[in-house]
């Protein structure tokens, strides 16, 4: 293994332990929802049950055994409330601005790929422009986001969070929490 393949796996590591964090902590939100608000849970579920990304993403979540990584790292702390918003709204707000033109372009006449994407140079050729990209969002899932013990330093991490177990349904937890998550970036 060279050296680059070493920083790589090292990155695709902590990437994967910052999705494990983020559902994680989505997953404790919906759990605590749940627990709090079961009228509300229900009401959201019922809204998206049929809807195809929740069954996609229902097929997808038990294929790839995301539960099981849920569960390996379980005791991961939670990421804080204005970060996983940040994290969560810029993705959503790129993919919304993304479907929009797509919608947009499909009304008009035509798809123009050129307008949505660019080559990021990861891909492109040898003799590809040296355009920068723009800069993504920033969002942070190291330590500075835990107290001394490792926990959220946020005031609403005053309460216990919930333990996630194998017999919660975590997919549905997930959907709950992201629910919770767009309902507070749409208000």
């Amino acid at each position: 293994m060279t050296s680059a393949d070493a920083r790589l796996v090292q990155h695709i590591q902590q990437a994967t332990l910052g999705a494990t964090r983020m559902l994680c902590t989505l997953a404790r939100k919906g759990k605590t929802i749940e627990h709090d608000q079961p009228d509300r849970a229900e009401s959201l579920l019922t809204a998206v049950r049929y809807h195809p990304l929740y069954k996609g993403g229902r097929l997808a979540f038990d294929m790839l055994e995301i539960e099981d990584l849920m569960l390996e790292d379980a005791s991961v702390a939670s990421i804080g409330e204005l970060d996983l918003i940040q994290l969560l709204g810029a993705g959503l707000t790129n993919l919304l601005d993304v479907l929009g033109r797509l919608g947009s372009e499909a009304r008009n006449g035509g798809l123009v790929l050129a307008t949505i994407t660019k080559t990021p140079e990861l891909f492109a050729g040898p003799n590809a422009s040296k355009t920068p990209m723009p800069e993504l969002p920033r969002v942070s899932f190291g330590s500075g986001l835990g107290g001394a013990n490792g926990q959220r330093s946020h005031p609403e991490s005053a309460r216990r969070e919930p333990d996630l177990n194998s017999s919660d349904y975590l997919y549905d937890y997930v959907v709950i929490g992201i629910l919770d998550i767009l309902s507070v970036r749409l208000h």
